[in-house]
């Protein structure tokens, strides 16, 4: 969960360009087109999916470093709002466990 940003990225990048170029994704996404999931993974907003249907209508081989480049992006983005979101949980953690655990001690302190 913890990684350095700058692995992350790296991490991102290349499992980008793999699921594009090495692992099918968009002849996967070729194969749902015009069927209800793609209605589905558009209203999902999953990221990569979107991006490779619109990629489709066009069909243009010299936009795939573009589309590439368009889903690394996004995931990175969403990667960060990720990392956001657990550093924020976690001093909200850190705070109601010390709230609960000072409490507990005042109320332990209060007894006969």
């Amino acid at each position: 969960i913890d990684l350095p940003r700058e692995e992350l990225y790296s991490r991102i990048n290349k499992r980008t360009e793999k699921m594009i170029l090495e692992e099918g994704w968009i002849d996967e996404t070729e194969k749902i087109k015009d069927t209800p999931w793609e209605d589905f993974l558009n209203k999902k907003k999953l990221i990569g999916y979107p991006e490779i249907f619109k990629w489709l209508k066009k069909k243009e081989k010299s936009e795939i470093p573009h589309l590439i480049d368009d889903i690394k992006q996004k995931t990175r983005s969403y990667a960060k709002r990720q990392i956001t979101f657990w550093k924020k949980l976690r001093k909200l953690l850190i705070y109601h466990s010390d709230v609960v655990e000072n409490k507990a001690t005042f109320s332990a302190s209060q007894r006969p």
